[in-house]
């Protein structure tokens, strides 16, 4: 019962991994206990089609970020939106500033009355 529970642990910590790296633990000495390495032979013998459209979509996915990304950089406003949205910002900061200072001081002029 441990050793299932152990087994399905590292099949769950391996399967995301590259042929590559669980060749070296199949492959490997000393260095892993004999579970782990079976672990990666019954991974490596499985049928890899999801991980490998995983990483297939993923690739995909960074390419039309990266698409996204170089048409808004080329757009000719990209640099003129940013200006403006700085802007926005000062003027937000600003008028928070001034509420908060008229606030004071009506309360200043609130307590001089009194």
């Amino acid at each position: 019962m441990k050793d299932q529970k152990w087994y399905n642990e590292l099949y769950l910590q391996y399967k995301n991994k590259t042929d590559e790296e669980l060749l070296k633990i199949a492959n490997s000495g000393e260095e892993y206990q004999q579970i782990a390495k079976d672990v990666a032979k019954d991974i490596l013998s499985s049928d890899r089609t999801e991980y490998y459209n995983s990483i297939k979509a993923k690739i995909e996915n960074d390419e039309k970020i990266q698409q996204k990304m170089e048409l808004t950089k080329s757009h000719p406003l990209y640099e003129d939106i940013h200006q403006i949205a700085g802007d926005i910002r000062f003027l937000k900061n600003l008028i928070i500033v001034g509420l908060v200072l008229g606030v004071v001081l009506i309360l200043i002029g609130v307590f001089a009355m009194i």
